[in-house]
């Protein structure tokens, strides 16, 4: 009679084992939620201080998404993409690829210049998985800003 005591015993704790794990797993999950709100509204700061920097006015947000890191493998962590389009005053030209891009450096960004073309001015800011970068329209004052967390797992 002894053995079927065991045998229950240790199929209760094998079911609150794995219902145990279930629940790690959403709370995993949560977790993982709340580490991308957090590096979401970390993104948006470094965004909105970049349009900041650059003077810029009537800033529009355009996006803003928490979207899976890869969409086949709903494991692999979350990403927050933000992008803001502002007027840029007379100057944020020169700014932007100067006291800007020198300004972010010091704060342990990589600069990265693109190439200029006829169309636009673009810089783009690299930092412990985060990007960061501005475009500036060369023939008007139309700017767009943006910004993405890095993948958070």
């Amino acid at each position: 009679m002894r053995r079927p005591t065991v045998s229950w015993a240790t199929m209760i704790l094998l079911v609150a084992a794995v219902l145990g794990g279930c629940q790690g797993d959403k709370e995993n999950d949560m977790d993982v939620q709340q580490r991308a709100e957090a590096a979401a509204e970390k993104n948006r700061q470094h965004v909105d201080d970049l349009v900041e920097r650059l003077g810029g006015v009537g800033a529009k947000v355009v996006g803003d998404d928490i979207i899976d890191c890869d969409p086949q493998d709903p494991d692999a962590g979350l990403l927050h993409n933000y992008t803001v389009r502002f007027t840029a005053p007379e100057g944020a030209e020169t700014r932007l690829k100067g006291e800007v891009a020198d300004a972010l450096e010091a704060e342990g960004w990589t600069v990265r210049r693109d190439p200029d073309t006829e169309r636009e001015i673009s810089l783009r800011f690299l930092r412990d998985g985060t990007s960061l970068g501005a475009k500036l329209a060369v023939h008007s004052d139309g700017a767009t800003a943006g910004g993405s967390s890095g993948c958070v797992r």
